[in-house]
Parts: structure tokens; sequence; C-alpha cells
């Protein structure tokens, strides 16, 4: 760098020193002080400085300060130096998911990370590989890490991976780990860059119990199946309700198929109730009936899917008849004729 310096007061200078204060990234290879002691009026002078980059340096402007000193002023400056590189620069741009909130208990989520390479060369044979917070995993074995190619200078290219979302996820911002391996102009490169994942909770519905009255229900005899759920997520279900759903191999037949709860706010409970009868060939046995629960947040409709056992015997069940104020209990003995 070759640094001119011309009085243009009207006065004699003496004393004049001027020097660079050295800062990353830029090393002096030269003396760094340069005493220039008397400046005449209208005399110029010019020095020149040997400066060294440091080899890593992205490419950016950065400022080399100095100052010009003599018997009676001090001044403080600095020469903005633009620094071109060779390197490749890896950074994440962007983090896109589909659906577009995340929120507990989902699969196959879509996430779609723009990665751009802000240096002055060429990115090559990046690898990519996603590290995940705990409350998330990979939808399979291959879907954590994707081969992109080269990432040419001031290009970019998306990274795609599917994740999983635990069931057990709290509301927040969690942060992953973006792992690219790649080669620039001189060696193999290896960045870590962080991510955010937010997570907005979502009402989630547990069954807490499924009663059938009578509990073993009889050949040819009929029942009811109590289903008791529970909100045990962080948002409100509005217009919550549960179905059941008849199996073409279950001699189960449901006089009603879905029965509405109403909105159930974190930790509220409700029940839905379905009667039922058997088929008077059915076989003695635990059928597993498929039960569905669907509610409303956000305009989105979220279902949950589980299934609730009904026994099946031989012969006679129980059941409770309600009339008016009054319950009934019959005993009913089944017998092959």
């Amino acid at each position: 760098m070759t640094v001119t310096i011309t009085n243009d007061g009207d006065e004699v200078k003496t004393g004049v020193i001027f020097e660079f204060e050295e800062d990353d990234p830029f090393e002096l290879k030269s003396e760094a002080k340069w005493t220039i002691g008397t400046l005449d009026v209208e005399e110029e002078i010019t020095n020149t400085f040997r400066i060294e980059v440091d080899d890593d340096t992205l490419e950016d402007e950065y400022d080399l300060e100095f100052t010009l000193d003599d018997d009676k002023d001090d001044f403080v400056d600095e020469f903005g130096i633009e620094v071109g590189s060779d390197n490749s620069d890896l950074v994440v741009g962007s983090v896109m998911s589909a659906p577009g909130i995340i929120s507990p208990d989902l699969e196959d989520i879509k996430l779609t990370i723009k990665i751009e390479n802000l240096g002055g060369g060429d990115a090559t044979f990046v690898r990519a590989r996603i590290e995940l917070p705990e409350g998330f995993s990979a939808s399979s074995s291959f879907s954590d890490s994707v081969d992109l190619g080269t990432i040419g200078a001031k290009g970019d290219t998306e990274a795609v991976f599917f994740i999983d979302s635990a069931r057990a996820l709290n509301s927040g911002r969690h942060t992953g780990v973006l792992v690219l391996n790649y080669k620039n102009s001189v060696e193999n490169e290896i960045q870590r860059l962080e991510f955010d994942l937010p997570t907005k909770g979502r009402p989630l519905f547990s069954i807490i119990s499924s009663v059938t009255e009578p509990k073993k229900v009889g050949v040819g005899g009929s029942g009811r199946l109590s289903i008791r759920i529970a909100n045990i997520g962080e948002e409100e279900g509005k217009e919550t309700s549960v179905r059941v759903f008849e199996n073409a191999d279950f001699p189960i037949d449901f006089d009603e198929k879905i029965n509405f709860v109403g909105s159930l706010e974190r930790g509220d409970e409700g029940t839905a109730v379905f009667d039922f009868e058997i088929d008077n060939n059915a076989n003695p046995n635990t059928y597993l009936v498929k039960v569905q629960t669907r509610t409303l947040s956000e305009g989105n409709i979220l279902v949950e899917a589980s299934t609730v056992p009904v026994v099946v015997i031989e012969g006679g069940g129980k059941w409770t008849l309600n009339r008016g104020f009054s319950r009934y209990r019959f005993n009913i003995d089944l017998c092959n004729l």
C-alpha cells in the first residue's frame, strides 16, 4: 500500500508521525510506524507499506486504522480495503417446513434448508447432514443426510430432509445443527451451522379409559361403550368428536358412530358413549375397535387414532336400561337350543 501525505495547511508541521494500527485480518510485513518529522506547506511525501491478508479471510470490506500525529494535533482515521477470496463461505440462508407450523406428533415433516455460498470460490463435493434437537428424529435412516454436489461462488442450493416430531414436544424455538462437509479451493472443510426449528403446541388427546357395560357382552347381546378422553396438549381443541369404526371382520354394530364431546381446554376431559349390538353368530373374542379423535385448532382439523377393546363371550351378558330416574338391571342367560 502506497500512502501519500500532503501538508495542505498554511503552516509548517513538525513532529509528524504516521502509524498503522494492525488488526485482523491484516498483518504489517514492514514497519508500521513512519516517522516523517517536518513537513513544509504544500510538501508531499510518499511511503510504501507491505500488508499481508490472513489466509482464511472471507470476501468483504475491512477497515485498517491509522493515526497521523504532529506536535499540535492528533488525527485518527481508517482505510476501507476490499478483500477478494478464492475460498467458499457457506451459510444457512433460510429454513422452511411443510407443514408451515411444526407441532408435536407429526411424521415426515419436509424440512428445506437453503445454503448460500457467500465466498469467491466454489464449494465442491458438498454433503449436508442434520443433527436434530431433543424431540425430533429423522423419518428414516436415510433422511438425515444429502449430497449436494457443487455450490458455486455467490450461488446457493437447497437441502431437503424429512423429520418426525415427538408426541411430548414443548412449544418454543429448538436449535438444530447442519453439518457441512466439502472442499474449497485449498482443503477439505467441515462447518457446523445452527438453525432454528420453531414449534407450536397443539391439542393432543389421550384415552384415559374405555368401559363396556356389561364388561363382557354375550353373543347376540347388546352393550354400551364409554370412552373417556383428556386433552394433554398445550392448546384448546374445539368441536372435538370421537368416532368409532366398524370392521367387516368384527361382529359389532354401533347405533351411532360419532359422538361430539365439545371444546376441551388443556387438561379438560370428556366422555363419548356408543351403544352397540353383537351378532348372533359372533365368535367369542376380544375385539380391538378403532377409535378416532377429531378436533379443530386454528382452522386445521387434527386427527388421532387409537383402539379400545370390546370383549365378547358365549352365553349371557348384563346391561343397564335407563328409564326416567330409575335404573333396571337384567340378567339374561343365553343357551344353545
